[in-house]
């Protein structure tokens, strides 16, 4: 069900190989409620993503601030490139 789903979500917009080295997943329960648990490792190789409207598609890329992640605008995409930490 919803791990399969997850999974094929995750190795569609990147791959197999990314997958398997960089998410792990669980469930668990809290306060009754089961919870499912994503795990996802920070990359060493920037991933462009594919992002659909109705009226185009395109790639961007998204930065992980301390609690989301956002696309960072092509105009700012050099400079976040150049300082990212390794």
């Amino acid at each position: 069900g919803l791990e399969l789903y997850f999974s094929t979500l995750i190795i569609n917009a990147f791959d197999e190989a990314f997958m398997a080295s960089h998410v792990s997943t669980s469930f668990e329960t809290v306060e009754g409620k089961d919870i499912y648990i994503i795990d996802i490792k920070r990359s060493g190789i920037l991933r462009f993503v594919d992002h659909h409207t109705k009226s185009s598609k395109r790639k961007v890329l998204y930065g992980r601030f301390p609690n989301s992640s956002r696309e960072i605008p092509p105009d700012q995409l050099e400079e976040y490139i150049r300082t990212r930490p390794a």
